[in-house]
C-alpha cells in the first residue's frame, strides 16, 4: 500500500511517496526525487535504483521512529521519497517521445473527466489512458485531486507517466491544451448521425446512455476528446452542448448504468480497435 501527500498545499509542487514499489516506479518513470529515506526494514532493491541516484539526491538511513513520525500509514514503510512533481506538459512530451518509438501509429485522443469524485475511478481512468496510449487527462477543477493517495494506488504507477491537467472544461481551454482546432466544427446540442462529413476533424465524444451505438462507430484518424461525466449526474450540460457525437454503450442486461471508469475503458478499447481496422484497410 502506498500513500502520497502534497507538501505545502497545492502551490507547492512536491509529493511525498511511501513504499518501495511506488517510489521505484516513480523514479523509473522519470520523476526526480530530492530526498529518499530508507527505514530499518528496507531491503536493497534488485536493480539498485535507490542506491544509484547521483549525488544531487539526498539518500539517508532513518530510524523506525523517524519513519513512523513522517509516515501516514498504519505501519511505517521501508522507503519514503520526496519528489518534485513535473509539469503535465513535460510528461506529455516524454509520453509522446516514447509512443513515437513504438511501431504503432495511434490517433491522438484525450480523456476528459467531468466532476469525477471517486478516487478509484480517476486512478483507473489514468491507468486506462496509459494502457491505450491516450495523450493524457483533462479534469474539471472539481474533479478529485490526482495526487490523492487512493488515486495513485488505483493508477498503479500510471500517474507518473500520464499528463493530468485541471482546467475549466470549455472549448477555449480544451483547444489550448490539446492543440486541436475544436471551433471549426462545433455543433451545439446535437448528436451527429451522419459521420462521413466528420471523419476529417477531431471529435468531441460524449459518453451518454442512449447515444449512438458504440459498436457501429468508426472513429476518425484525427482523434479527439472522450468526455466522461460525474458518477451520478453525468456530463455537465454546458459541456455536453459542445459534443459533436453523443455515443452510448449498448446494454444487453438489466443494470441501470455502468461505472465511469468501466465506461471509459470500453470506449478506449473501441477507439483503438477502430485504429486497427483503419490500418488494415489502408
Amino acid at each position: 500500500m502506498a500513500i502520497a501527500q502534497r507538501l505545502g498545499g497545492k502551490a507547492q509542487r512536491e509529493l511525498l511517496l511511501e513504499g518501495n514499489k511506488i517510489v521505484v516506479e516513480a523514479i523509473r518513470s522519470g520523476w526526480k526525487p530530492s530526498k529518499i529515506l530508507l527505514g530499518p526494514s528496507w531491503v536493497k532493491d534488485s536493480e539498485g535504483i535507490l542506491m544509484n541516484l547521483g549525488i544531487e539526491v539526498a539518500v539517508r538511513r532513518a530510524s523506525g521512529q523517524e519513519m513512523e513520525r513522517i509516515s501516514r500509514m498504519k505501519t511505517a514503510p521501508s522507503v519514503i521519497g520526496c519528489f518534485e512533481i513535473p509539469e503535465p506538459r513535460q510528461r506529455f512530451q516524454e509520453s509522446r517521445t516514447s509512443s513515437m518509438q513504438s511501431a504503432k501509429v495511434l490517433a491522438p485522443w484525450w480523456l476528459v473527466a467531468d466532476r469525477i469524485q471517486d478516487p478509484g475511478n480517476l486512478g483507473t481512468m489514468i491507468r486506462i489512458a496509459d494502457w491505450f496510449g491516450f495523450e493524457g487527462l483533462i479534469c474539471s477543477p472539481d474533479t478529485v485531486d490526482c495526487y490523492n493517495s487512493k488515486v495513485i494506488q488505483a493508477s498503479m504507477g500510471s500517474l507518473f507517466r500520464v499528463p493530468v491537467h485541471y482546467t475549466e472544461l470549455n472549448p477555449t481551454e480544451l483547444s489550448r491544451l490539446t492543440g486541436m482546432r475544436l471551433f471549426d466544427f462545433m455543433i451545439s446540442g446535437q448528436a451527429i448521425g451522419a459521420q462521413s462529413a466528420f471523419q476529417e476533424v477531431p471529435w468531441l465524444v460524449a459518453s451518454i446512455p442512449g447515444g449512438l451505438d458504440l459498436n457501429r462507430i468508426q472513429f476518425p484518424k484525427q482523434g479527439g476528446l472522450l468526455l466522461i461525466g460525474n458518477e451520478s449526474q453525468g456530463l455537465n450540460q454546458n459541456l455536453l452542448q459542445h459534443a459533436t457525437h453523443c455515443i452510448g454503450i449498448p446494454s444487453f442486461g438489466s443494470a441501470e448504468s455502468l461505472n465511469a471508469a468501466v465506461a471509459a475503458g470500453i470506449f478506449a478499447n473501441a477507439i483503438r480497435r477502430s485504429d486497427s481496422e483503419s490500418s488494415e484497410r489502408s
